[in-house]
């Protein structure tokens, strides 16, 4: 069992052992749920741009960032001709 106090501002700090075991860090979210006469807490991950790299596939080849700037600037051009 883990314990922790609430602030007068309505904070709580998780305990490091909970943390750790749910492989918490700064940026993830937890949800509440109330459940009879308590509450349920559910952790909802911050996943980092660099972990979700390569999770869709496409057809279409990354052109490069140098065209797609191009390709960028030539739409936005023709937008605000």
């Amino acid at each position: 069992m883990f314990k922790a106090t609430l602030t007068s501002k309505g904070q709580v700090t998780i305990p490091m052992a909970l943390r750790q075991r749910l492989d918490l860090n700064a940026g993830d979210r937890l949800t509440f749920e109330l459940q009879g006469g308590g509450f349920r807490a559910q952790v909802q991950k911050q996943h980092l741009t660099d972990e979700l790299l390569g999770m869709l596939s496409s057809k279409v080849r990354y052109p490069g960032r140098k065209q797609e700037r191009q390709i960028a600037a030539r739409a936005l051009g023709k937008k605000y001709r």
